[in-house]
């Protein structure tokens, strides 16, 4: 559990209609991830969070069917399992996970665990239309692996990468696409979506700014940030190809902007009104008629919830 100090920190009954992230460094599907850290919520926690917000959301609107319908109109974005492995399984001296499960035993019991999280309360809590599963980059490749490795991650090759790294986490994101169909065909009226964020990553530089040393003339041609972070330039590959894929394998089983042209009319909430209305005092009514990764942005910013 999160400490009173970060749970006082909860975005107020207002802000909940315009969206809430509840993202949370060095959090993980598992609870214990991260703990070597310090403070942080876990993705139990952050559904916990969820829970309030969606209370909040039917106190304000006063109408459970209208709220339901609200909040299955909302974008859901889900980014959970990078620090399950950089901050638990390849952290052997805190975690004991590489020594209990094989790689394919602990990307099997990682997805298990986020499927009950995805269905026992974000599903029965109203989301339905879009939610986005991000894969895994290829962490395999970040500087501080490559330290712990014992290369200084100044390569831009792809063999300066750790192998046994980056084939755990596609393990994982294997089994996240074969969750998004689970999901898909067993719960009513909901669309997820598998974002390949490894496979767009390899269609960004692999060159890495050094650490300790002057910084970047031009950090667009980064990856890293720093030594796991991924850069600014990386984040904007992964939304643009998220959102308007370039390749059949950027997403599944369909990006971003496909499916929410298909299937999504997103109603802001009015407070005025204290009703799911096309044309509130917050924003008018978005058909998602715009072609442009700007007109999608503006949609997030807009009503969305966000799990990291």
């Amino acid at each position: 559990m999160a400490s009173s100090k970060v749970l006082n920190s909860f975005p107020k009954k207002n802000n909940n209609l315009v969206g809430v992230n509840y993202a949370s460094a060095a959090s993980g599907i598992r609870n214990e991830t991260g703990q070597n850290l310090g403070e942080r919520i876990s993705m139990d926690g952050q559904l916990q969070h969820h829970q309030i917000t969606v209370s909040r959301i039917h106190e304000i609107i006063r109408d459970k069917n209208l709220a339901t319908e609200c909040l299955s109109k909302c974008l859901y974005s889900v980014g959970m399992g990078t620090n399950d492995y950089i901050n638990n399984y390849f952290r052997p001296q805190f975690y004991p996970s590489s020594r209990l499960y094989t790689p394919e035993q602990h990307a099997i019991a990682l997805n298990q665990e986020l499927s009950q999280q995805l269905t026992v309360t974000l599903y029965d809590y109203g989301a339905r239309k879009v939610t986005t599963l991000f894969g895994i980059p290829p962490i395999g490749c970040a500087p501080a692996i490559l330290a712990a490795a014992g290369t200084n991650g100044s390569s831009s090759s792809s063999s300066s990468c750790v192998d046994r790294v980056n084939n755990a986490v596609q393990l994982f994101n294997t089994g996240l696409r074969s969750l998004v169909d689970g999901l898909n065909n067993n719960l009513t009226g909901a669309s997820f979506i598998y974002v390949n964020t490894y496979q767009v990553y390899s269609t960004s530089s692999s060159a890495l700014c050094i650490p300790s040393s002057n910084p970047c003339d031009d950090r667009s041609e980064y990856t890293w940030w720093d030594a796991i972070h991924p850069s600014e330039a990386s984040n904007i590959i992964t939304a643009t190809g998220s959102y308007n894929s370039q390749s059949p394998f950027d997403t599944y089983p369909m990006d971003i902007r496909r499916l929410t042209r298909l299937r999504v009319h997103l109603y802001m909430i009015s407070r005025r009104r204290h009703t799911c209305s096309r044309d509130g005092p917050l924003r008018q009514q978005k058909h998602f008629q715009d072609e442009s990764f700007e007109g999608f942005r503006e949609i997030i910013h807009a009503s969305s919830s966000i799990f990291r």
